[in-house]
């Protein structure tokens, strides 16, 4: 009596490690990379004053307006990791 084995599907066999390899890139990418996300506004309208951007980095926020400041300014801002 002889046995009929069945033929191995070599791409998946060779699909399964190539996506764990992908996954382990990806996950350390994302580890050593800052994810910081920063929202904000200005508090009281300054006519066509505003915010051009804002990041975090070093423990410490950025804020960038489209203009200089005529006086001192209330921004609201949070921070989002």
């Amino acid at each position: 009596m002889s046995s009929i084995t069945p033929p191995v599907d070599r791409v998946s066999t060779r699909l399964l490690p190539s996506v764990a390899i992908i996954a382990r890139r990806a996950a350390l990418r994302f580890a050593r990379t800052p994810q910081l996300i920063v929202l904000a506004t200005i508090q009281d309208p300054q006519g066509t004053l505003c915010v051009a951007g804002a990041k975090a980095a070093s423990g410490k926020v950025t804020i960038t307006l489209t203009a200089k400041a005529k006086s001192s300014l209330p921004v609201g801002y949070f921070v989002v990791n």
